[in-house]
């Protein structure tokens, strides 16, 4: 893998980095500018990019400040030098870049929730701009009025066009100003569902969303399988193969944190979920997505759960004590993404994840913990995405989501291309 602080600092004039994501912090000391080409730069600790010159340009870059500490780490940290941002996309507050700073935490998530089938929705959110900026999207059933905001806080109008029952609608929206800032929009279109007309929506609470599970913008219009997903006869566990010892030491991720699975992939993991305590007895079961390069599953085979326990391919095996045994180098070359999530089956009405105290994921191999995620800011949602693994450049990585449904498990299938009997 290419160092990249290697070539800031070897580097003059333009440097140009590789495709890629890269952990920092990187540090700028020399008047430069710094291209990217699809490259994304994060980091959890500390800054992601620390500039110390007069000078700099980052240009066609993602930043991303994963689990920010409100004025002590920043996606940029320009204090006292300043730097010209070009066609780059930060997530986390910045320093040192005049009003962008203003912005300390956002709105990174708008959910729409179920709205009339079949007719057109409107909606108003509140969008706040340090500066003059633009919207955009490539979302094509909706519009926004005014596309062209203000410094300050902005009343936006939200028309949904008119979609068919059951449309999942999902995908990502730009503040382009000096600085490209990112937010989502999710909701889904029913028959039973009210006409919402100039509805206002309630900002999340910043942070409650993870945006590096939402990479691609897709409006779902009919899903790919419209079948029943259960079955009547469970699988039984296979024989897991052979592994290997590997000497590797627990590491405990945090929340939109990626690392490479390099030396693991080709072993038998273990993925079983925890929790301190429970405040009320509920039945919590795991589920796994197999998703091809769409974001989808291309069959209900891929779809694998208590009724359905192992893949075709033998990849993914769901045991008898919920524990999930998975072989990477056994997943078909179609797959890109494996997504792992937890649901409360049959919910009541005050059945959720505020009463899980703690939860958590492990991931073992050969008897040794690898890696450990723990869940935080859960409250009404019935069911949580963990983790995912996915393919990157031919080779494995985990991503830490942590990211929870409310509406439980049907809108998660129905995201995947599923529809849940």
């Amino acid at each position: 893998m290419e160092n990249i602080q290697n070539l800031i600092d070897s580097g003059s004039g333009h440097i140009m980095l590789p495709s890629g994501e890269f952990k920092g912090p990187f540090i700028i000391k020399h008047p430069c500018i710094v291209e990217g080409r699809n490259t994304t730069l994060w980091c959890s600790e500390d800054s992601v990019v620390i500039i110390r010159s007069n000078g700099v340009t980052l240009k066609n870059l993602r930043i991303e400040m994963v689990n920010p500490r409100q004025g002590e780490t920043f996606s940029v940290d320009a204090a006292g030098y300043g730097a010209k941002l070009d066609s780059t996309e930060v997530s986390g507050q910045t320093n040192g870049l005049g009003c962008e700073d203003s912005i300390i935490e956002m709105t990174r998530q708008y959910r729409l929730g179920g709205f009339k089938a079949n007719e057109s929705n409107s909606y108003y959110i509140s969008v706040f701009s340090p500066d003059k900026a633009e919207l955009v999207t490539n979302m094509h059933d909706l519009t926004f009025e005014p596309t062209v905001l203000s410094g300050g806080a902005n009343k936006i109008k939200v028309t949904v066009s008119a979609l068919p029952d059951k449309t999942f609608l999902y995908g990502d929206v730009l503040i382009k100003s000096n600085v490209i800032r990112r937010f989502y929009i999710s909701g889904y279109s029913s028959a039973d569902s009210p006409v919402c007309t100039q509805k206002v929506l309630p900002q999340e609470k910043p942070g409650s969303y993870d945006e590096s599970k939402l990479v691609q913008v897709f409006t779902v219009q009919q899903p790919v399988n419209n079948s029943s997903v259960q079955r009547q006869t469970p699988i039984k566990r296979a024989a897991a193969p052979e592994t290997r010892s590997i000497n590797v030491p627990s590491r405990l991720l945090n929340r939109g944190e990626r690392v490479s699975l390099e030396g693991l992939s080709d072993n038998v993991m273990t993925v079983k979920m925890g929790f301190k305590s429970l405040l009320k007895n509920m039945d919590i079961d795991p589920y796994v997505f197999m998703l091809d390069s769409k974001g989808i599953t291309s069959c209900d085979d891929d779809f694998i759960y208590f009724g359905n326990m192992q893949s075709d391919c033998g990849s993914i095996v769901v045991n008898q004590d919920k524990s999930i045994d998975v072989l990477l180098s056994n997943v078909p070359s179609h797959i890109m993404k494996v997504t792992f999530a937890y649901s409360i089956y049959l919910p009541g009405p005050n059945d959720n994840f505020s009463k899980i105290i703690d939860p958590f994921v492990s991931i073992t191999q050969s008897g040794r913990e690898i890696f450990r995620f723990e869940a935080s800011g859960l409250f009404s949602e019935t069911t949580i995405t963990f983790f995912e693994f996915y393919r990157y450049q031919s080779k494995w990585k985990i991503n830490a989501v942590g990211y929870g449904y409310r509406d439980g498990l049907k809108r998660l299938c129905a995201s995947y291309g599923l529809i849940v009997s």
